[in-house]
Order: C-alpha cells, then structure tokens, then sequence
C-alpha cells in the first residue's frame, strides 16, 4: 500500500505542492500514485492502495470541489519532462493532436452526446475529449485534453461553442513550449483544415497531416486533385523520415 511519496519520486511531485492546499495535496499526489501502480479505474478500487486512507467520498469530494488549475499542472509535468528529456543535438519535437471518445453510462450529466466509437463503429452515449501530447527522443508525454461540447449543450451550459478543428487550433496557438525546439505538428486528415493550418503558420511550426486522395489541392492557382497531385511529388522530390521508438511516460 501507498503511505508517502518514495525518494525517487519526490523530485516528479515536489514543483506541483504550490499549486495545492495541504489537504487538497495530500489527495493529489495518493491518487495519482495509486493510479500508476493499481491501474484502477474507480475511486473505491484507488482508495484501496492507499495506507491509513480518509473515507472515499474525502476524495470525491476533492476531485468534484477543490479548485486547482488540472491544465496547468499537466504543463507542468510536461515542460519538466521535456526538460531533463533535452539535448542539444535532438531539437525535434512532435506536438500529436487527435481526439478520443470516453463511454458515460450516467443518465444525468453535463455535456454528454451521442459520439461514433472508431474501435466498434458503433453509437453510444459518451464525452468527445481533444487530447494533445509531446513526442521526443522516443518519448510520448500527455499536453493537455479539452472537453468538446455540442452546441446544444453549449447553450445550456452558457458556454461558446467551439469546434473541435477550433480546440485544435487553439491548442496549437496556447502551447508554451521551449524556442530551443523545432516543433512539427501531427494530425489526421481531419484536422487538415484552415483553422489548424493558419495556427500552425503563425507558430512557424512545421505540420504533417493525412488528406484523403480525394480531396483538392490548390498549387498555384491551379486546383488538383491530391492523389494523383500526391503520387507525382513524392516520386519527385519525396524523402524518407524514421522516427524510432515508441514509450509513454
């Protein structure tokens, strides 16, 4: 069980304690060591792994009421990682945008839709999140998630509506990442569209996104279609890029 924060972990948790209350901290760090080491899903299962634990509504309580900035933590990590991840001679860095459906099975609750499962191609009711994540030397380290909500629920909820090419955009044009990389952009053919592309320019980021061969192409005034456009190009002037290895942390 989990009682305090190991020596080797001290340094992952020690930036994060100011954002916290003392007792809101004491939440913070329990929960997310039991999530790492029991790969639970519920509170009842998290609380388990936790020695001398406060009942397990204290914690639901503190997920459902204490304000702390979640987005700004995860930078956080994020920047820290990338950080002591850094050398000079790799300055190529991957920011990876897709989005992910998260299954809701309570009757009641804000913003939940009908949403297209990619595994099953099957509807169901659920929450539409975009996520982001950095790539770097091998590495995959989670950026930050925004909630999409439809229009309807929008209005409801008196919130502006966006959609997810703009929670895209926006991610894009909001990220504080260090000069000392040179950003690439990767996203599916989704994705490809004006919104994204505009902040991506005015980032001066690289971008690589997926087009259907059936979609058009503008290439001096001229519009093409792209899989003919797309074989020619790269018979011509394409280059092969590798990018090695593949972990999550």
């Amino acid at each position: 069980t989990i009682g305090k924060i190991p020596k080797k972990l001290q340094r992952f948790f020690k930036p994060l304690k100011h954002h916290f209350a003392h007792n809101a901290w004491e939440h913070f760090w329990a929960l997310v060591m039991a999530i790492t080491i029991s790969h639970g899903t519920t509170i009842d299962r998290l609380t388990k792994a936790l020695r001398g634990s406060t009942h397990r509504t204290n914690h639901g309580e503190f997920l459902w009421r204490t304000i702390w900035d979640e987005s700004l933590i995860m930078r956080n990590i994020a920047l820290d990682m990338l950080r002591s991840l850094r050398k000079k001679k790799d300055r190529q860095l991957f920011f990876i945008i897709d989005e992910t459906q998260t299954l809701k099975r309570a009757k009641i609750m804000d913003a939940v839709g009908t949403v297209h499962l990619h595994s099953t191609g099957t509807y169901a009711k659920g929450h539409m999140i975009l996520k982001a994540c950095l790539y770097y030397r091998g590495i995959t380290i989670p950026w930050g998630s925004w909630l999409y909500v439809k229009k309807e629920h929008a209005r409801k909820l008196h919130l502006p509506f966006r959609k997810l090419t703009e929670l895209a955009a926006e991610a894009i044009a909001t990220a504080t990442l260090p000069s000392q990389f040179t950003v690439t952009a990767l996203f599916d053919s989704f994705y490809l569209c004006p919104p994204v592309v505009k902040a991506c320019k005015q980032r001066k980021w690289h971008y690589i996104g997926v087009a259907k061969a059936n979609r058009n192409f503008t290439v001096g005034n001229v519009s093409r279609r792209l899989g003919r456009y797309g074989r020619n190009v790269l018979h011509n002037c394409g280059r092969w890029h590798s990018i090695k290895g593949l972990r999550t942390a």
